[in-house]
């Protein structure tokens, strides 16, 4: 019995050795043109790993059968099974999210990886995601170097300053390129409309528009139709703005003493009781009304956006259309701003020499400003 019992923990541990069987295994790991040192080499499950050297060569001991996880900064991460064989040749992908990512900057488009001068991006989905109505807004916090300064009246754009406090007679704000034509500023142009926006911040990125762009430079870049299916997309969102922090307000008698007070104290100084153009200045103390004209001059503002697009295309023709209505509701009562706007963005491909597209953005605008003196 005792036999039988050794025989069958040997024959275990035989079969244990076997499946657990380590072996050493070298290989390299390259992208499509060269190889790639400082790779990341680890085994699946484990913290057993190594780098690949200056030649992106590597050798790790494993077990035949376990995954071996190979990655490096800006490709495609990549598992392979262990086998018998003693070397691998590993080519790793570039990524698309990151090596392939197009800036705009202005000499044209570059590969995010590529670019040395000081250009910051932000994506279309990003701006999007702010309830605002001018796109500027939507910039606050989302890039370096980059300060908005936000009215948050209905209407109003942000001020926004890139490069210092600005240059003689110049201004502060900075240029804006919109698919390529200049302008002075993008408050016609829709949040959900833009596809992304470039930041040319140094003088390097900006210098090929010379002291227009001396303040900075922004370049928007506007929804394009893809090949595919058409596509219909709609968003909305409502909200309410109020006054964040209300001033107390005396009442009516609290106000009567504290003006009295003051006429009496001014009386005491001129010293003098017969001037009859302070006394006519003291308010009867049987006030008949209590208003607060804090109140009677805010309220609850309302806030509302509809954004409703369609795209599509095959390979002749891509188009993009959008409409978009925003109403605004100020604090200040009567203040109100209402906008539409309407976009068409569409690419002909005539022959296999030949494109034509057209760009064509409008906006419908009334608004109802008020003076703040109000307040």
């Amino acid at each position: 019995m005792k036999l039988n019992l050794y025989f069958i923990i040997i024959s275990l541990f035989l079969s244990s050795s076997v499946f657990a069987q380590k072996v050493t295994i070298k290989g390299e790991v390259k992208d499509e043109f060269n190889s790639i040192p400082g790779a990341t080499v680890l085994v699946k499950e484990t913290s057993k790993g190594t780098l690949t050297d200056f030649d992106g060569e590597f050798s790790i001991e494993v077990n035949i059968g376990e995954t071996i996880i190979i990655s490096y900064l800006g490709y495609e991460t990549k598992e392979v099974v262990i086998s018998e064989d003693k070397f691998y040749s590993i080519e790793l992908k570039e990524s698309l999210n990151t090596l392939a990512e197009i800036v705009v900057v202005g000499y044209g488009t570059q590969k995010k990886t590529v670019l040395t001068s000081s250009v910051a991006q932000i994506k279309g989905e990003e701006l999007s995601k702010e309830p605002v109505l001018n796109p500027t807004q939507a910039l606050q916090g989302k890039a370096a170097g980059v300060q908005i300064i936000a009215s948050d009246a209905p209407g109003q754009a942000s001020t926004v300053i890139i490069r210092g406090l600005g240059t003689i007679q110049g201004g502060r704000e900075p240029l804006y390129v919109v698919d390529g034509v200049l302008t002075n500023n993008i408050n016609n142009i829709n949040s959900s409309d833009i596809e992304s926006m470039n930041i040319l911040k140094d003088a390097a990125s900006l210098a090929i528009y010379g002291n227009r762009g001396a303040n900075g430079v922004v370049i928007v870049t506007t929804k394009q139709g893809k090949i595919g299916k058409m596509k219909v997309n709609f968003n909305y969102y409502t909200g309410v703005r109020d006054i964040l922090s209300r001033v107390e307000m005396a009442n009516a008698s609290e106000f009567v003493t504290y003006s009295n007070e003051a006429t009496l104290r001014d009386l005491q100084r001129d010293n003098d009781p017969n001037n009859d153009n302070i006394l006519t200045q003291f308010f009867p103390t049987n006030q008949q009304y209590d208003t607060n004209w804090l109140d009677e001059i805010s309220r609850l503002g309302r806030v509302a956006d509809y954004n409703l697009s369609l795209s599509g295309g095959s390979e002749d023709i891509n188009a993009f259309f959008s409409i978009g209505f925003n109403e605004e509701e100020g604090v200040l009562q009567g203040n109100e701003f209402n906008r539409l706007t309407l976009r068409s963005n569409v690419d002909y491909k005539i022959s296999e020499k030949l494109d034509f597209s057209h760009k064509v953005g409008v906006q419908l605008a009334n608004g109802d400003p008020q003076s703040f003196g109000l307040f």
